[in-house]
C-alpha cells in the first residue's frame, strides 16, 4: 500500500525538537529535566517529556514558560521554530522595521552634533590648531572638517560581531541603500533662504534655534498610527 507523505513538522514538533536540542546542550537526560520540571511545579515524567519532544503533547503558555526558565533559554527562542514560514517572515519583517525607526533618533542626534561642531569651528576657526592626527594632520577649515572626521572613523574598531557579511556585492548595496535612505530622511538641505532669518524671530546665528528642526526634516516627515512595514 502506498505511504502518505507525512508533510510538515507541526508547531507541536518544532518546539518539541527545539526542547530536546537545549535539553542535550544543557546535558540533561528526560528523567533529570522531568525531575527540574516538578520542582518547578510542573510535575511530569520522563514519558510526558519524550511526548513533548515528539510533538504528541501539546504545551500550554505558563508550562512552555517553565521549560524556558529549566533550559535557560528565552521563550521565543524555543518557540521560533515552532512558527509557519509565514509567521517566521512576518517576525523578520518586524524586527527589520522596528531595527530602522529606532535607528531614527541616534542619527538624527549624530547629524545635528556634527552639524553643530562644524558651525561653532566656522566661528571660531582659531579652534583649529587643537586638532591633530598622527596620519591625517589636522583640517585645513571648517569647510574640510567632517571628511576629516569621516577619515578618523574609517580607523575605528569593529569588532566581528558588529560586522554583518552580504553574500554578493549586489546584496551589499541593497542594504546600504535603504540604509541610506533613512540616512537621507533625517539628514535634508536646509530650503529656507538666508533673508527668511531676518524677518522671523529665529537667530541664525544660534544652532540651537534653528539646526535641529532641519536635521529633523519636521516639515517633511509625518509619523502616523498606522503600523510601518519593510
Amino acid at each position: 500500500m502506498q505511504q502518505t507523505p507525512a508533510g510538515p513538522p507541526t508547531q507541536e514538533q518544532n518546539f518539541g525538537q527545539a526542547v530536546s536540542g537545549m535539553r542535550d546542550v544543557r546535558k540533561l537526560s528526560q528523567r533529570d529535566f522531568a525531575a527540574k520540571l516538578t520542582e518547578k511545579g510542573m510535575p511530569v515524567d520522563a514519558s510526558a517529556v519524550s511526548r513533548i519532544e515528539n510533538g504528541t503533547r501539546s504545551v500550554r503558555l505558563v508550562e512552555a514558560l517553565t521549560i524556558a526558565e529549566v533550559l535557560d533559554t528565552e521563550l521565543d527562542w524555543l518557540v521560533s521554530g515552532s512558527k509557519s514560514i509565514s509567521q517566521q517572515f512576518t517576525s523578520m519583517r518586524k524586527r527589520a522595521t522596528n531595527a530602522l525607526l529606532e535607528l531614527g533618533e541616534p542619527v538624527t542626534a549624530a547629524a545635528y552634533h556634527l552639524w553643530e561642531t562644524r558651525w561653532f569651528l566656522s566661528k571660531n576657526p582659531e579652534l583649529l590648531g587643537e586638532l591633530s592626527d598622527e596620519e591625517l594632520g589636522a583640517p585645513s577649515d571648517a569647510d574640510s572638517y567632517l571628511s576629516w572626521v569621516a577619515s578618523r572613523m574609517e580607523r575605528w574598531v569593529v569588532t566581528d560581531e558588529e560586522i554583518i557579511l552580504a553574500d554578493s556585492q549586489e546584496e551589499l548595496d541593497q542594504i546600504i541603500d535603504v540604509l541610506h535612505r533613512l540616512v537621507r530622511m533625517h539628514v535634508q538641505l536646509r530650503t529656507a533662504p538666508e533673508a527668511d532669518f531676518e524677518d522671523s524671530n529665529v537667530s541664525a546665528e544660534d544652532p540651537q534655534d534653528y539646526g535641529l528642526a532641519a536635521f529633523k526634516g519636521e516639515d517633511n516627515i509625518a509619523f502616523d498610527d498606522e503600523p510601518h512595514e519593510t
